[in-house]
């Protein structure tokens, strides 16, 4: 369970929403401080709000693509 990720979820969620429309939106820096543990969650997040706009497609949304570089 993460705590105090809400925030950060609604607002990535929102400004990939808007991304996806073809609108303008803001780059995305998610971090967390070195040395925490490892695994904070910051790639599932993503991952799962990609999945979610894209399962809730609706007509509404261009073509979302999920690039993940090493």
């Amino acid at each position: 369970m993460l705590k105090g990720i809400d925030t950060a979820q609604d607002i990535l969620l929102r400004n990939t929403e808007q991304f996806s429309r073809g609108h303008g939106a803001n780059n995305a820096l998610l971090w967390d401080a070195r040395g925490m543990i490892v695994g904070m969650g910051k790639n599932s997040l993503v991952k799962a709000i990609h999945g979610d706009i894209i399962a809730r497609k609706a007509g509404a949304f261009e073509r979302l693509v999920l690039i993940e570089i090493a």
